[in-house]
C-alpha cells in the first residue's frame, strides 16, 4: 500500500528528490528571469511570431530539468543561454537588415481602407468580420466610415488611423445590442454592404466591392446622447 502511494505521488523518485526539486525550481526560475530580462522588453509586451517561438522553446527547455529526476540541470541551463544568444543575434540581424526583418516578422496587413474592408487581406490574416469588428470596437470605432486605415501589425495588434471627418458607414456594433444600435443616426440617402462596408448613394442589388447582395442603412459618426 505504501509503495503504491509512493509511486502515485513521486513515481520512481525517492522522497529526497523533493528537496532537490525545490533547488532545481529556484535555479531554473532565477536563470529564466535573467534570460527573459536580456531578451528585451518585447517579450513582456505584444510579441511577434519570433518571440512566440522563443517562448515555446523556453517552456520546453525548463520542463526537462524540473520534471525528470535522472536528468541533470546543466544541459537545460546551457540551452537557455544558447536560446538567449540566438535571439540576441536574430535581433541584431533584424536591426541591420529591413529585408531580413520583413522575412522573419512578416508585414502589416491593411484590413480597412477608407471605410471598406479589404477582403483579401482579411482572408489572408485568417480573421473573420466579427473578429475585426471586435478589434475596432476596442479602438472606440462605432462605424467603418470613421476609419481611414486599419492595419493588423505583424505582432497581432490593430492600429487604426481615423479620418478627420467621418463618412457614413457600416456600424460595427454587436448584433445583440439593439438598444445602442437604435441610437445611431442613419444616413437616409446611403446604404452600406453588410459584409465589406462599401457605401453607395444609389439603390444597388449587388455590392461593387464584394458582390454580395445584403445591404443595411449606413450610419453617421455619433450616437445621440
Amino acid at each position: 500500500m505504501g509503495k503504491g502511494i509512493h509511486r502515485i505521488l513521486l513515481g520512481n523518485a525517492p522522497f529526497g528528490y523533493l528537496a532537490e526539486l525545490l533547488i532545481r525550481v529556484v535555479l531554473v526560475y532565477t536563470l529564466l528571469l535573467v534570460v527573459v530580462r536580456f531578451l528585451g522588453k518585447r517579450m513582456s509586451g505584444q510579441i511577434t511570431n519570433v518571440e512566440l517561438g522563443v517562448m515555446i522553446v523556453l517552456g520546453g527547455i525548463v520542463a526537462v530539468p524540473l520534471e525528470i529526476a535522472d536528468r541533470g540541470m546543466l544541459p537545460g541551463l546551457l540551452l537557455l543561454v544558447t536560446v538567449l544568444a540566438l535571439q540576441r543575434a536574430v535581433g541584431a540581424v533584424q536591426t541591420r537588415s529591413p529585408a531580413a526583418e520583413r522575412a522573419m516578422l512578416g508585414h502589416a496587413s491593411t484590413l480597412v481602407r477608407d471605410g471598406v474592408i479589404q477582403l483579401a487581406e482579411l482572408e489572408q490574416a485568417a480573421i473573420s468580420q466579427q473578429e475585426l469588428f471586435s478589434l475596432l470596437r476596442g479602438a472606440k470605432v462605432r462605424q467603418l466610415g470613421e476609419v481611414g486605415r486599419a492595419y493588423l501589425e505583424a505582432f497581432g495588434c490593430l492600429s487604426v488611423w481615423r479620418r478627420h471627418e467621418a463618412l457614413p458607414g457600416l456600424a460595427v456594433l454587436p448584433n445583440e445590442d439593439d438598444e445602442y444600435a437604435s441610437r445611431l443616426v442613419a444616413a437616409s440617402d446611403r446604404t452600406a454592404c453588410k459584409y465589406c462596408g462599401w457605401v453607395t448613394s444609389s439603390p444597388a442589388q449587388r455590392c461593387a466591392h464584394c458582390s454580395r447582395e445584403h445591404f443595411d442603412a449606413a450610419v453617421t459618426a455619433a450616437p445621440s446622447s
